[in-house]
């Protein structure tokens, strides 16, 4: 690629504890999984640099692992500078994706209108899914974001939901 646009955009990541944002981000950024849960406390804040060759751009992005519970002062203070973001909700749990609403309420009071993707993860969990894509897709379009089915275990979409999210944030 030659010398293009270089690009440094920060991601929030929020949903509720425990729907898979920490190895959302592991299998992004370090092709990585791990059963084992960790509960994120504040925030974690992890860094790739993705490549849009069609764009002649390199976008490093900042992903902030926001933890799962809400404290409303500690989070606001999270979503300042934020340029888009990925809400994560559990197949298995119903109510993950019945709380991104509240979620996506308080980060867009502080930053505005941003890009968004909407991920339900655990998709590898086929037996235990309480819901599919027409309702997530169904939240997606009502902030004017995209959607994903992903699978942080397997990788399926992850790579892909990162990548559009970035192209987003480009167009923005």
């Amino acid at each position: 690629m030659s010398e293009g646009r270089q690009l440094v955009k920060k991601i929030c990541m929020v949903g509720d504890p425990a729907v898979g944002k920490t190895s959302l981000i592991r299998k992004f950024v370090f092709n990585m999984f791990d059963d084992v849960y960790l509960h994120t406390i504040g925030t974690k804040i992890t860094k790739k640099v993705v490549n849009y060759e069609e764009e002649n751009t390199k976008m490093t992005m900042v992903i902030w692992d926001i933890m799962g519970q809400r404290y409303q002062r500690v989070l606001d203070s999270y979503f300042v500078g934020a340029k888009g973001a990925i809400a994560v909700c559990d197949v298995t749990r119903s109510e993950t994706l019945d709380h991104l609403p509240d979620w996506l309420i308080s980060l867009t009071k502080i930053t505005g209108k941003i890009p968004i993707v909407v991920l339900a993860n655990k998709i590898d969990l086929e037996d235990k899914k309480l819901f599919g894509e027409n309702e997530v897709k169904f939240l997606a379009n009502k902030y004017s974001g995209k959607h994903f089915l992903t699978s942080a275990k397997t990788g399926v979409g992850v790579e892909e939901a990162f990548y559009t999210l970035g192209k987003m944030m480009m167009q923005k």
